[in-house]
């Protein structure tokens, strides 16, 4: 709905086949429902991450490979995507939902996205805190019905999108998040179909508060130590070829 003045991406066909190409990954004891049963339900989370993606291009896929989280921000924050699958657009008094048993996954926060099914858009809800969303959720449990009348099939934490959105404008993540100088993330890479792209990719904020990109590479000593070989550029620079062999591969080049 415009009035709640959410981010909203037109589904188009493009758009589904992309989804039905995103999605890979092996379903795992986090996930609420499994592909052969409800195989919309691969879709819908894949048009959430898509959806993420456009957004936040800088971020890092890692829902290929990752049980806990789907994508890592430029920031380093580790995001779950959460898609719900709908019949229209959204309200101030529609619920999301995340079940209990997931309370406990390794996330820093939460992307809220509804796939309004009937009117072909994704509606960007907006990132929470992972913390923020359990500190006082309301508790539904299994049997128990919602306001709608519809019947809760296991027990759940709820806040109203309203809630969410409150809750966004007071906390301290994605853009309002500052690297601290002298500090680096790293995080597991997608080579894809080319070996020479890095194991790992990140940032580091040198003490003038200068970013830089990091790239890492596996290395094994003649020890059979394992090792990171790995080099800092320039943000514009940024380059995936890898670098020649440490003749000293026991330390870190960090």
């Amino acid at each position: 709905m415009d009035s709640l003045d959410l981010i909203v991406i037109k589904v188009t066909p493009e758009l589904i086949s992309d989804a039905k190409q995103w999605t890979n990954f092996v379903k795992n004891s986090r996930t609420i429902k499994q592909t052969k049963e409800n195989p919309e339900d691969d879709l819908t989370g894949a048009l959430g991450e898509l959806a993420f993606f456009q957004i936040y291009p800088d971020s890092i896929r890692i829902s290929h490979q990752d049980k806990e989280a789907d994508f890592i921000t430029k920031e380093g924050l580790r995001v779950d995507v959460k898609t719900k699958l709908r019949k229209n657009c959204v309200e101030k008094d529609y619920n999301v939902t995340i079940a209990l048993y997931q309370k406990n996954q390794n996330c820093d926060a939460y992307a809220f996205f509804n796939y309004a099914e009937d009117d072909q858009c994704i509606e960007f809800v907006g990132i929470l805190e992972k913390i923020k969303f359990w500190k006082n959720p309301q508790i539904i449990k299994k049997g128990e019905k919602y306001p709608n009348g519809y019947t809760c099939s296991m027990d759940c934490a709820n806040l109203t999108v309203e809630q969410i959105i409150n809750l966004t404008k007071t906390q301290n993540t994605m853009s309002n998040y500052t690297p601290q100088p002298n500090t680096f993330s790293l995080f597991a890479n997608d080579k894809g179909d080319n070996p020479k792209r890095p194991d790992y990719k990140g940032d580091i904020i040198m003490p003038d508060g200068t970013k830089m990109r990091l790239s890492a590479w596996v290395r094994e000593s003649q020890g059979g130590k394992k090792f990171l070989s790995g080099k800092v550029e320039p943000m514009q620079d940024r380059q995936d070829s890898a670098p020649s062999p440490q003749k000293d591969g026991d330390d870190l080049p960090f």
